[in-house]
């Protein structure tokens, strides 16, 4: 009887994690598909390096927002199995993935007015920008 239990126990933490797992893969193909319109200027070289900071900087976000998510999830898996290994990695990774990120912001919190405008212009500006 208790294998029964368990294997129905297993399964409906399966479907969760299929769930989950199907949101956050259709929350990363939303965010791959929308695109950015580049339109042309006088330095095409100055653009061509904004475009691919901004691209870069877009990626680094979507990981660090995969890994929080991924994180939510492991803590929330290990509360009903009392497994304190698995909420103590959850938790870190949540932490690891809301600095990765909020990590281009930090770069231009750090840098401040050091940061090329030329090379840069694809980060998102904070503070007194």
């Amino acid at each position: 009887m208790k294998e029964i239990l368990k294997s129905s126990k297993i399964k409906k933490i399966d479907r969760k994690v299929q769930v989950i797992t199907r949101g956050v893969l259709s929350s990363l193909f939303v965010l791959m598909a929308s695109f950015n319109v580049v339109l042309a200027s006088d330095n095409p070289a100055a653009d061509a390096i904004s475009n691919f900071t901004s691209i870069i900087v877009g990626i680094v976000t979507a990981i660090g927002v995969i890994l929080s998510i991924w994180g939510v999830v492991q803590v929330g898996l290990s509360v009903p199995s009392h497994d304190t290994s698995q909420r103590a990695s959850g938790f870190l990774a949540l932490a690891g993935g809301i600095i990765v990120a909020v990590a281009p912001h930090i770069v231009v919190s750090i840098l401040g007015n050091n940061v090329d405008s030329q090379y840069m212009s694809g980060l998102p500006r904070s503070g007194g920008h």
